[in-house]
Formats: structure tokens, C-alpha cells, sequence
């Protein structure tokens, strides 16, 4: 499974809102979620039948749903009513356009969009474009306006690493992923309105394969099968890297890596439940001491209870009663305080 290497910087905005938030946007092909390690996707929301077609897309099919759904995202209309595409409404135009479905970030709820489906406005800038070319360019103002919508929603989509669920995404740039062949239709949409970027883009494709959509890519995302050795996995990983003949290509085993970590968390969680066993005979020691340093400290007292009336069963009572109330809260103090530390910490 191949992603889009050739990134194209723009931003976000709901036509009804006015921050905008720059993202990447990344294209994909129809088998990502079946590829990457999905213990780390973690969606949100997604629409199950975006228009009306009688499918009920699961979470696992979101981006199928990118590919399934792009036949429908062709629009005519007599004017453009929010003014996302030709910037004012224009009651004698007729505005065919191109809806850009795509997968986004959880955390840019509230900012660019309310609810699935809104209407967004993708900024396409000028300097943005420009990296598709290794142009330098200055300018970052909204140059071009296209129709998008978000049609899934996730927390987290592994092999992003710019792909957050939390609010400090609205902060930074942000992956935003499509479809390879809307990508495509993305790459086609600049080259009308660039066409100096058309003409150094294919000038850099010399450099690189022959690719698929002809948009050269960054990651190769390979699934091998669960009984796939470590050695195996290291061969592999191994042929890929003399094939590629780069030295800035790196190679990831993430089930590799995830044993490994899991080893060590193991080797962790044994060692702190050493350590809680020993502070835990520590603690029951220290209060058989405590227990028997307050009984001889109240020698005098019990020795007058004694002299009163009270039976042995009686002073039993009053020692366990005491020593019951001194743990009791102690254990209700250190909750409290450990709590209103945690709370500040984290908050």
C-alpha cells in the first residue's frame, strides 16, 4: 500500500467560521486500513451511507467509502450560494465542481467543522503548491477555494505522524487524507490554474519510478502474515533497502517493535510489582511496630481502664478501634491530597 509522497500544503475553513487551519493533504490507496498496524486506528465517526446508496460502510471501510463515493461528488449548481468556489454568489453562473471527501482529525471539531457533511472551503496556496514543484514561494493566502467535506472522523491513522486527535492539531499542520484518485484530480484542478507548477512537477518526476497516478510516493506500507518469522521480517526489511539503493531510506518492523515494547513493559510491570511487595511488608511491618509502640506508650491508661472494671475483650476493642481510626485516615488524607495533585498536574 502506497501513500502520496507529494504532499500538498493548504488549509481548512468552514464557509460559516473564520479560522482556517493549515493541513497536508495525503493521498491514499483503497486497501490503507487493511495495510497498517489497524491496533493503532482509532476512528471516531464516519458516515455510513453519505448518499443514500443502500451500503452501511463500517469503520474499517471509511477510506473504501473515499473511493466508493467519488462518482457522487461531482456538483452542478446554477450559482454557488456559499461562495466556497468562485468566492461570491453569482446568480447567472453555472459552477460545476468537484466535492473533496476526506478523513480527518477529530480534534478540528468545532473549528472547521460542526457535524459530517458540512460544507468546508480547501485553501489551496500558492506557496503550498509550490512545494509540489520545489518552487519557493511566499505566498500563503488562499489562492484557490474548492468544496470538501469531512466524511470520516479518527483520533489516530498510523503511518501519519501528523495526524492527532487532540485540540492542539488546530495549532500546526495537521494530515488530512483523500483518495489517491481525488488526490489525482487535486494535482490536475493546480495545473489549470498553475501551469508553471505542471512543468517543473513533470521535470522532477524524471527523477523518481514510475509510479502509480503518476505521483511519486514517501511510504510503502507491506502486512506480512502473522506467522511471518523475525528473521523473515529482517530479510525482507533487508532486500527492500539494497532494492532502493538510498541511505535515507529507513525501514520500520512495527510488530517488531511492538514485541519489544511489550517485553519490556513486562519486564517493567514485574519490577514494580517487586517493589510493591516489598513496600507492602514494609508498610505491615512498620504497623505491627507502630501498633506495639502505642500500646506501651499507653500502658498507664489501659493499666487505669483495668483498674475500673474493663475486661481484657474490652481494651482489645479500644486498641483495635484506635489503631483503625489512625489508618483509616491516614489512607483518607493521602487520597485526597494524591487527587488534588494528580487533578493540577494534569490539568
Amino acid at each position: 500500500m502506497e501513500l502520496g509522497g507529494s504532499d500538498i500544503n493548504g488549509a481548512l475553513k468552514h464557509y460559516g467560521m473564520s479560522k482556517e487551519i493549515g493541513v497536508n493533504i495525503r493521498g491514499v490507496e483503497e486497501n490503507l486500513l487493511q495495510t497498517v498496524y489497524d491496533n493503532f486506528y482509532n476512528p471516531s465517526e464516519h458516515e455510513r451511507d453519505p448518499f443514500k446508496t443502500n451500503k452501511n460502510y463500517g469503520s474499517q471501510e471509511a477510506v473504501k467509502m473515499l473511493f466508493d463515493i467519488e462518482e457522487y461528488s461531482k456538483t452542478e449548481e446554477k450559482y454557488d450560494s456559499k461562495g466556497i468556489v468562485v468566492g461570491k454568489p453569482n446568480k447567472k453562473a453555472i459552477v460545476s465542481s468537484e466535492v473533496y471527501n476526506l478523513i480527518i482529525s477529530e480534534g478540528l471539531r468545532g473549528t472547521v467543522f460542526k457535524n459530517l457533511g458540512d460544507d468546508m472551503i480547501l485553501c489551496l496556496r500558492k506557496g503550498g503548491i509550490a512545494i509540489l514543484a520545489d518552487i519557493d514561494e511566499n505566498d500563503y493566502s488562499c489562492r484557490t477555494k474548492l468544496r470538501s467535506h469531512p466524511r470520516g472522523l479518527a483520533y489516530k491513522v498510523p503511518g501519519f505522524k501528523s495526524f492527532t486527535g487532540y485540540k492542539y492539531a488546530e495549532h500546526f499542520n495537521t494530515d488530512v487524507i483523500m483518495s489517491m484518485t481525488q488526490l489525482r484530480s487535486l494535482i490536475d484542478e493546480v495545473y489549470l490554474r498553475y501551469n508553471y507548477v505542471k512543468e517543473n512537477f513533470n521535470k522532477k518526476l524524471i527523477d523518481f519510478p514510475k509510479s502509480s497516478y503518476n505521483i511519486p510516493k514517501t511510504n510503502l506500507l507491506i502486512k506480512l502474515s502473522p506467522n511471518a518469522k523475525k528473521h523473515q521480517r529482517n530479510l525482507l526489511k533487508n532486500n527492500l533497502l539494497n532494492f532502493a539503493k538510498d541511505d535515507s531510506m529507513v525501514a520500520f518492523d512495527g510488530v517488531t517493535f511492538m514485541k519489544d515494547i511489550e517485553e519490556r513493559m513486562g519486564m517493567l510491570d514485574f519490577f514494580n510489582l517487586a517493589i510493591s511487595l516489598v513496600c507492602f511488608a514494609l508498610g505491615f511491618f512498620q504497623l505491627i511496630v507502630s501498633i506495639s509502640a502505642n500500646i506501651r506508650d499507653s500502658m498507664w491508661e489501659l493499666g487505669v481502664l483495668r483498674a475500673i472494671g474493663m475486661t481484657n475483650k474490652e481494651i482489645m476493642k479500644i486498641t483495635i478501634y484506635e489503631s483503625m481510626a489512625n489508618n483509616i485516615s491516614s489512607i483518607l488524607l493521602g487520597f485526597v491530597i494524591g487527587l488534588i495533585i494528580s487533578v493540577s498536574i494534569v490539568g
